[in-house]
């Protein structure tokens, strides 16, 4: 931490943890001097002494650029410097306005594309062990967990240096929030005994102090970085969801002339994955309203191609040509804008396989996301589901029992799906069942449409023709519309034959017809 500086009010403009020196033209944070070019000054300066009014951009380029004649982009390059030095939030863009400096800790978010993520700080990890040449253990496992968040794109991390700074010390949350400018901090202790140890973690609010999360983590100590390693994945298989939903109730209450796209997104998440066909429409619309605002906006892209995608397969529109050539089009876009992103990379394989046709470049993207990010659950669902078009069952259900393993308590339904999916094109159509019914229990429209049709072909298959022909009904109530003809052209043509194994597509359909489903 830096040292108190006094604030003069005549050259010093003080906002959260930073003071403005205007007469000496430097930037400090916590007493610390903060590198930044002049232009970038100049703007903040602007900017800070309107004391959160909001400033034209033209008023901006006039007093920064006296007297010159230059392109706006000039002013957009000071404005990203800025972002990037203060943080997510203190600066907000009022589109066809101007811009505005927060006069205090802002909340995160406000702001368009990806600039405005969520800022986390993992504090040292309190070595609670008797023996303090253990402190290497606590300190190896902050690492492990800085690494593992700064894989999440999503994410803004503060850099190891930073939070080490702490170590030995004991700020209070509001402290660190202030100090280094995070809405998030993660704490956590090590307790070491004989070969035991119990890893704890913390994750807190730091605006309000509230505690958003707790858990605690035991094991053998037989390997030390091997335990680092699935730790730090536990903790950010409970963190990450548990961040994104505080992120989108922040966004649901802001009032709707302050939303930019990242919030316009984060307001559309919930929806993306509703078995509502009403809340589905909404989601499409706040994702078009978030790409017409920031049409590079890789995230936006990637989830509106996949919400038109599960809208088709859930039958509320039409599997025609150009739902499926949208869908296929904002992969490609998403891509091009956000390919070193694992959770771009991850929802656009899903129309890069069924629209594109290119399983084995789906299979690529997936891999490539969990190379970037071990721990993203989108990736390991999107890879089962790949591998089982493929019908490698054993890597499925390895990579089935890795999800279950970093997130436990979410996504039943799609992994079931996945299992049983896996197991049917291998021919064990005994064994999809108890999948199928797993799925069916948590009952997602999607989920629901898609593990009926697998459990009525399974039971046919099986002989089971009374218990086909009630899930069969079942299956009618909720797609009307299905007959075998389009099931078929559901597997070959919008999911353009992504099922490779020979005889499965032929093996599904009989399993329908023979459980009563029309033809035509």
């Amino acid at each position: 931490m830096g040292a108190e500086v006094p604030v003069d009010p005549q050259r010093d403009i003080v906002f959260g943890p930073f003071r403005l020196d205007l007469r000496g033209r430097g930037l400090m944070r916590a007493g610390v001097p903060v590198p930044l070019g002049g232009r970038a000054l100049d703007v903040l300066a602007v900017l800070a002494k309107a004391g959160g009014e909001t400033v034209g951009k033209d008023a901006l380029l006039d007093q920064v650029w006296p007297n010159l004649t230059v392109e706006e982009n000039n002013l957009q390059v000071q404005i990203s410097a800025l972002r990037k030095v203060l943080g997510d939030g203190w600066i907000t863009t009022l589109p066809g306005r101007g811009y505005r400096l927060a006069s205090s800790q802002p909340e995160p978010g406000p702001g368009p594309g990806r600039t405005d993520k969520p800022t986390i700080a993992v504090m040292p990890f309190e070595n609670m062990s008797d023996d303090p040449e253990q402190a290497y253990f606590a300190d190896g496992m902050t690492e492990e967990v800085i690494n593992a968040l700064s894989r999440i794109r999503s994410f803004f991390v503060i850099a190891r240096n930073s939070s080490f700074s702490y170590q030995g010390k004991s700020p209070d949350i509001g402290t660190v929030g202030r100090e280094l400018g995070v809405r998030y901090v993660v704490e956590g202790s090590v307790r070491k005994g004989g070969d035991r140890v119990r890893i704890s973690g913390r994750l807190a609010d730091a605006t309000t102090g509230a505690q958003l999360w707790s858990d605690h983590f035991d094991g053998a100590i037989e390997n030390v970085f091997e335990l680092q390693d699935r730790v730090a994945a536990s903790l950010i298989g409970a963190i990450e969801p548990r961040i994104r939903a505080v992120e989108i109730e922040t966004a649901q209450r802001k009032p709707p002339e302050s939303l930019q796209a990242y919030d316009l997104v984060l307001r559309a998440l919930p929806h993306v994955y509703s078995t509502d066909r009403i809340a589905r429409a909404e989601a499409d619309r706040l994702l078009r309203q978030a790409i017409e605002m920031a049409p590079t906006y890789a995230l936006a892209l990637a989830l509106r191609s996949r919400c038109i995608w599960t809208t088709v397969a859930a039958g509320w529109l039409p599997d025609t040509g150009p739902a499926r050539a949208d869908v296929l089009r904002l992969a490609q876009l998403a891509l091009a804008n956000g390919g070193d992103d694992p959770e771009v990379l991850a929802l656009a394989s899903a129309g890069i396989c069924t629209c594109g046709g290119d399983l084995p470049g789906a299979i690529a993207l997936v891999e490539k996301a969990l190379s970037l990010n071990p721990n993203s659950i989108e990736a390991i669902n999107y890879a089962g589901l790949f591998y089982a078009y493929s019908g490698e069952t054993a890597k499925v259900m390895g990579l089935v029992e890795r999800a279950e393993r970093l997130n436990p308590f979410a996504g039943d339904a799609v992994r079931n799906y996945i299992g049983a999916l896996a197991h049917f094109v291998a021919g064990q159509h005994e064994k999809a069942l108890p999948f199928a019914e797993s799925a069916l229990r948590a009952l997602p429209h999607f989920i629901a449409v898609a593990a009926l049709r697998y459990r009525t072909a399974s039971l046919a298959l099986l002989g089971r023709t009374a218990e086909a022909r009630r899930s069969a009904r079942d299956l009618l109530v909720l797609m009307p519309e299905l007959t075998v003809t389009r099931a078929r052209a559901h597997l070959e043509i919008d999911n353009s034959d992504a099922i490779r194994i020979p005889g499965v597509v032929d093996a599904f359909c009989e399993g329908l017809r023979r459980a009563g489903v029309p033809e035509e």
